[in-house]
């Protein structure tokens, strides 16, 4: 049986609940399942159709998430081509989904630190965006910084997007990269 690493990266806490950098964790939360503390992180595990599935949300802060991610990807003895990061993207326009295996981090502080500690980038990604800061202030670190923490606009309808990504996550799982991609994979402007 295959065994997979679902992670939904986001920063720990009530505070953090429901800002952009979340987006990841929002979609594991989605679905219901018993979570327990393991692995540095709030962890379950379930069965789709053949495929064993681990599921994770770190429980560090995002730029530690790799402190979360290595000790359940050496627990089940896992290669990298075995996990999938669902993570948040400020290259894609709010509402994009895409799909990407290795690659550099792209400046996302979550995929870094995963990548130090296992040593390798080719794992799977879902990326999803949620745009960039515009207007006067929009430029340098401290706007991104600001615009990742941000919450949602009430004109962003999260919703939706939430159920695509754990949709594409399962097929991804179950169908493989192409054709979560022909399914799921849009860029919307």
């Amino acid at each position: 049986m295959q065994n997979k690493l679902i992670v939904g990266l986001g920063n720990p806490g009530p505070e953090y609940h429901g800002q952009r950098h979340n987006i990841g964790m929002m979609v594991l939360e989605g679905f219901s399942l018993p979570w327990k503390n393991k692995f540095n992180g709030r962890y379950a595990s379930t069965l789709w159709q053949n495929v064993k599935v681990h599921l994770l949300l770190p429980q560090t802060f995002m730029n530690l998430s790799g402190q979360a991610v290595a000790p359940a990807m050496q627990f089940f003895q896992l290669r990298p081509e075995d996990l999938i990061v669902v993570h948040d993207d400020l290259d894609f326009p709010f509402g994009a989904l895409a799909f990407k295996k290795g690659g550099s981090p792209a400046g996302h502080n979550g995929l870094k630190s995963i990548i130090e500690h296992l040593g390798s980038s080719d794992f799977y990604r879902v990326r999803l965006g949620i745009g960039r800061p515009t207007g006067p202030r929009s430029l340098g670190e401290d706007a991104m910084a600001r615009w990742v923490l941000s919450r949602f606009a009430p004109d962003e309808d999260l919703p939706p997007l939430l159920e695509d990504a754990r949709a594409a996550v399962q097929c991804l799982v179950q169908e493989g990269m192409a054709i979560a991609s022909n399914k799921f994979a849009r860029r919307k402007v």
